[in-house]
């Protein structure tokens, strides 16, 4: 191999001196003798079956005994009939089947099927012996895989080619298969490398020959290599088996193999000293799994035996030529027979040395063999006119040139070989390999798995270039703003567990000895369900009722998040209020007030935020006002209560009384209590509830004191004097909550107290003198009075009830001594205060000569004793003092009596 740096040629040579002459000779035979060989060189595939088609002839007068095909002629003998060779005896057939064809088949072709194949017919006549030259020379050749170019890199294009080291006599279709499975029909199979580290095992075959497939190779991971393709016997060889994926740096089990047959080594290297018998194809695989193995493309190594060395010399106007068989295998050097060929043909000389003048019709090429090893052929010497050829990876170049000149390129790289053209024949030189070394090219970065790249998945980027010597350094950057970092390094990095913040740019930066270059740099980007979601308010301050407020969630995900929807916490559950990044409330109330959240969601998952708070602040609203007693007792500790509904709180209750069309401020806070409560309290009152968004009254509450009577007092109409005959009417009036319910009307006499009657008012529609109290007195009248404002200090009770009753002459029976009294009855409820006293004195006119007592009496519901009973008299009857809670009498100047009304309410 030739490493070039710059500006290179190559020279195309001969073995000899270029000579211009044409030297043919046709098949040799005897008079009336001949074997014709159609065609002289067959090439044929392993496995398959051949046919070799011949025919001969003799003189008259013979027939023909025996008939037979060799390969091989030992000394003094006669050569051995293949039909007898335990190696083909099952798999030859003469074919024969008229006179003079000598055709015949071998079954089931090998590599060591191939050799040189006469035929030799004896007749019944001494001497009448013949075998046909030059034979038919048979190649059996195997199918081998072929890459162009020989490195390929990721992204390129690729062509398999199905080759073998002969061209097949019957233009063969081909079938080619990827790990087995059929993929294409054709001479070759094209298609873009995907990975570097590509495991596909890829094989041809010839159709109707399926069964006879070509080793499976791998394109990539795998390489044979020998210091040389074609060696001389006793050179010392070196194969090395070369893994060039990642993931096989650290295999050490290969095995090695010979025309597809195991050669039983498993080291990286098979090393041997040249001989024939080493000559063939050889390749290597390597250990992948418990099932799978990598094989290699095969490499030829050729092995030359024999050596056609010319000497040509001018004679007068004539070159004289001789070529010489030299011998350089071992095992063939004592060999006796030699035998020449001229374009294939063989030649009637056996002698170590062919010598000829050189003339037009010698012009050719010329090899030979030693007879036994006549598929070990020399190199080809070609004497004639010559033109060149140039090929480049087999492919033909428009050199003509013997000279090959070039300006070297990394594109330059590859196989030369040449070739003589003398019009006839075609004469190939062994190939040499070129090697252009460049700094690393068009370097590029491929993402494996090169879809949806999840976040937890693993992920390997690979870096491939174009470079000679390959690239010794990888080193991998994520860009980072205007900048980038370092990663790693090696033809591969792989992200084990990754994460959204691996998302980014990488590209790979590729080295070898004569430079460095960058790739474009590739996006991974990383997917992952919502993380990170979060609710916010705005406005963020303080939220009023009724105005506009708007929910706004937010979430990182890729790729973004598909679907927002909002919920309200509701007890130990939530209800759905709608969905979007944000929701509004456009006139917002305090029924919106609570907690929300928000759930995001992309095709690979779900998450919500946590809850954020919307506080509707309103100003007082539903104010009322509450008592805390249904039924209140004068005396008693009554509360009023104020309850609004405000966010914030109530900050200032305010109670209020209605006083007419107006309104007095009775106090502060948020309950008033009325400690002693009084009649005087009772009306109606509210509250005004305010916070700092303003403020609002309840309705009023009424509060209903209710007391025992007071102010009891009795009236009599008419107002002046009263005649005997004429109509009077007593009436008594109280002051009381619930009003009186009953009035009681009694005469008191000597003899006792009566009941008269009842009702509000007690009516005398014929007043008589026994109707009449003490007559009435009027000097002491005035005395009377200031007595009766001393000594009128009975009770005031509570709950009067009753209607007006009129007075009848019923309610007059059992009168005595003109002295009967009328009582009104008065039931109290409650008595709070011990030192409270009331007096009512009413005063009727024309009551005369009658010592008659009119009483109203006032009694406790419930007394404990006599004397929790009061009375009320009124009095008809003369001027005298009254004792306390007695009736008063006084003596009237005039004629008539005073009839005196008491009423005295004082707690015991």
């Amino acid at each position: 191999m030739k490493t070039l740096q710059q500006g290179t040629a190559m020279v195309c040579k001969t073995s000899g001196v270029i000579l211009a002459f044409l030297c043919v000779s046709g098949v040799v035979g005897q008079e009336g003798w001949s074997v014709t060989y159609t065609p002289e060189r067959i090439c044929a595939l392993k496995g398959s079956t051949v046919d070799m088609r011949c025919t001969y002839s003799y003189p008259k007068g013979h027939s023909v005994q025996k008939r037979l095909w060799f390969t091989s002629w030992p000394a003094n003998s006669e050569p051995e009939d293949l039909s007898q060779n335990p190696q083909y005896r099952w798999r030859v057939e003469y074919r024969a089947n008229k006179d003079h064809d000598c055709s015949f088949s071998i079954t089931g072709l090998t590599e060591s099927d191939s050799a040189t194949y006469r035929f030799r017919f004896l007749t019944n006549t001494e001497g009448g012996k013949y075998t046909g030259q030059p034979g038919i020379t048979l190649t059996v050749t195997d199918l081998q895989v072929s890459v162009d170019p020989d490195t390929v890199t990721v992204g390129q294009s690729v062509t398999l080619t199905c080759r073998t080291t002969c061209t097949l006599s019957d233009s063969p279709a081909f079938t080619w298969y990827k790990n087995r499975n059929f993929i294409s029909y054709g001479n070759q199979y094209s298609f873009i490398l995907a990975s570097s580290d590509d495991t596909d095992l890829y094989s041809c075959a010839v159709r109707s020959y399926e069964s006879f497939p070509s080793p499976a190779v791998s394109l990539k991971c795998v390489r044979a290599e020998t210091d040389s393709d074609t060696v001389t016997e006793g050179q010392r060889v070196t194969l090395t088996c070369r893994t060039t994926c990642t993931h096989l740096s650290n295999s050490n089990y290969f095995r090695w193999y010979k025309n597809g047959q195991d050669l039983s080594n498993n080291k990286q290297e098979l090393q041997f000293t040249a001989s024939s018998e080493r000559a063939g194809n050889y390749s290597c695989d390597v250990w992948v799994s418990y099932w799978k193995y990598l094989r290699s493309l095969a490499v030829t190594l050729k092995v030359t035996c024999f050596r056609v060395d010319i000497n040509s010399h001018p004679v007068t106007d004539v070159w004289r030529v001789t070529m010489t068989c030299n011998i350089v295998c071992t095992h063939t050097r004592y060999s006796p027979a030699f035998i020449w060929y001229q374009n294939g043909k063989s030649l009637q000389n056996t002698n170590q040395k062919l010598q000829f003048t050189a003339s037009s019709g010698d012009t050719g090429r010329y090899s030979c063999t030693v007879a036994g090893y006549e598929n070990l052929l020399s190199n080809y010497s070609q004497c004639g006119i010559q033109t060149f050829t140039w090929y480049k990876n087999g492919e033909h170049l428009s050199n003509t040139n013997q000279d090959l000149q070039l300006t070297a390129r990394r594109g330059d790289s590859g196989r030369y070989s040449c070739a003589v053209q003398d019009g006839h024949n075609h004469l190939l030189s062994s190939a040499v390999t070129l090697s252009v070394n460049y700094p690393p090219k068009s370097p590029s970065v491929s993402v494996s798995p090169s879809g949806v790249i999840k976040e937890g998945s693993s992920v390997t980027l690979t870096c491939s270039s174009d470079a000679n010597p390959p690239v010794h350094r990888y080193t991998w950057f994520k860009k980072t703003g205007s900048g980038s970092s370092e990663r790693g390094t090696g033809e591969s990095h792989t992200i084990t567990n990754i994460s959204s913040e691996d998302s980014g740019q990488y590209y790979c930066e590729a080295q070898n000895q004569h430079g460095a270059l960058s790739s474009t740099a590739v996006t991974v980007d990383v997917q992952y369900p919502p993380k990170h979601v979060k609710g916010s308010v705005s406005p963020s301050g303080e939220i009023e009722e009724g105005s506009s407020v708007t929910l706004t969630c937010s979430s990182k995900a890729n790729p973004p998040v598909q679907r927002y929807t909002w919920f309200k916490k509701t007890g130990s559950g939530s209800s759905e209020r709608g969905t979007g990044e944000s929701y509004t409330f456009t006139n917002i109330s305090s029924e919106d007030s609570g907690q929300y959240y928000c759930e995001a969601q992309n095709q690979h998952g779900a998450l919500s935020s946590t809850a954020v708070t919307v506080d509707v602040h309103y100003s007082p609203k539903n104010t009322s006002a509450s008592v805390g007693t249904s039924i209140i007792q004068e005396g008693s500790s009554v509360t009023l209560t104020c309850s609004s509904d405000a966010n914030p709180p109530v900050q200032n209750y305010t109670w209020f009384k209605k006083t007419g069309a107006g309104r007095s401020e009775r106090g502060t806070g948020e309950s008033h209590t009325f400690t002693n409560i009084s009649s005087e309290d009772s009306g109606q009152y509210y509250c005004e509830a305010q916070n700092q968004h303003g403020a609002l009254s309840s309705t009023a509450v009424t509060v209903d004191v209710h007391y025992v009577p007071k102010l009891t007092s009795v009236s009599v109409s008419p107002s002046g004097e009263i005649e005997e005959g004429s109509s009077v009417t007593l009436t008594c009036s109280s002051d009381a909550n619930p009003p009186v319910q009953s009035y009681t009307w009694f005469k008191k006499n000597e003899s006792g107290v009566w009941l008269t009657g009842s009702g509000q008012s007690l009516n005398f529609s014929n007043f008589r003198s026994w109707n009449s109290g003490l007559r009435r007195n009027p000097a002491n009248e005035t005395e009377l009075t200031k007595v009766d404002k001393e000594d009128n200090k009975s009770p005031v009770y509570d709950d009067i009830s009753g209607t007006a009753l009129s007075h009848t002459a019923a309610q007059d029976t059992n009168r005595g001594n003109d002295e009967a009294a009328l009582y009104s009855a008065v039931q109290p409820v409650t008595i709070r205060n011990q030192d409270e006293c009331l007096y009512s004195t009413a005063q009727p006119e024309d009551v005369r000569n009658l010592e008659e007592s009119l009483y109203s009496t006032v009694s406790k519901s419930h007394p404990k004793n006599e004397d929790d009973v009061q009375y009320a008299s009124i009095i008809f009857s003369k001027p005298s003092a009254a004792p306390r809670s007695a009736v008063q009498r006084q003596e009237s100047d005039a004629e008539g009596s005073v009839v005196y009304t008491t009423v005295k309410a004082c707690l015991k």
